[in-house]
C-alpha cells in the first residue's frame, strides 16, 4: 500500500470522483486517517461516494465525528445515511450541540431523538446564556416530540377502548 494512494483516495472523495475511488479502494485501506476519505465525502455532500466508502470505512471513527462533519457542512442527506451507523450520543451529543449553535433546525429534527437532548440544552444554557435562539429550536423539537407521544398514547387508548366496547356488545 502506497501512502500516496490514501491521499489520492481522500482527494477523490472530496471531489466526488467515483471512478477514482473505485480504482483506489483495492489499493488502500479506507479506514486510514480515521476514515478521512469518508469524512471528506460527507463534508462535501458527495452521496454516491459516501455510499461507496461506507462498507469499507469506519463511520464511528473519532467517536462519530463524521456526524459533526455532516452537521457543520449542512449535509442533511449524508446525516440521514449516517445516523443508523453511528452513535449520536458520542462526544456528549456533539452533533446536536453543533446543530443548535449553527441554528440548523433540519439537523436538530434528525438528531433530537437519537441524542441526549436535555444534556445539550443544559450545555447550551451554560455556554451561551445570552443566545436563546441556540436553545429555541431544540426546545421546540422536544415539545413537539412530547406532544406527538401524548397524541399517540391517546390514539392507542381510544383504539383499545373502542375494541373493548365492541367486545362487550
Amino acid at each position: 500500500m502506497d501512502p500516496f494512494d490514501s491521499l489520492l483516495l481522500v482527494a477523490a472523495a472530496a471531489e466526488g470522483n467515483i471512478a477514482e475511488i473505485q480504482r483506489l479502494i483495492p489499493l488502500t485501506n479506507p479506514k486510514n486517517g480515521d476514515s478521512a476519505a469518508l469524512r471528506y465525502a460527507v463534508a462535501n455532500g458527495n452521496i454516491d461516494c459516501v455510499k461507496l466508502l461506507l462498507p469499507v470505512s469506519d463511520p464511528q471513527a473519532l467517536n462519530s465525528q463524521i456526524l459533526r462533519d455532516a452537521v457543520e457542512n449542512n449535509q442533511i442527506e449524508c446525516l440521514k445515511i449516517l445516523l443508523p451507523l453511528t452513535n449520536p450520543k458520542s462526544q456528549d451529543s456533539g452533533a446536536l450541540y453543533d446543530a443548535c449553535v449553527n441554528i440548523n433546525h433540519l439537523c436538530i429534527e434528525l438528531l433530537v431523538d437519537e441524542s441526549d437532548a436535555y444534556r445539550v440544552l443544559d450545555k447550551l444554557q451554560k455556554n451561551h446564556p445570552n443566545e436563546p435562539l441556540y436553545q429555541e429550536y431544540l426546545q421546540k423539537a422536544l415539545i413537539d416530540r412530547q406532544r406527538d407521544r401524548l397524541l399517540d398514547a391517546v390514539k392507542d387508548t381510544t383504539k383499545r377502548q373502542g375494541v373493548n366496547k365492541i367486545r362487550r356488545l
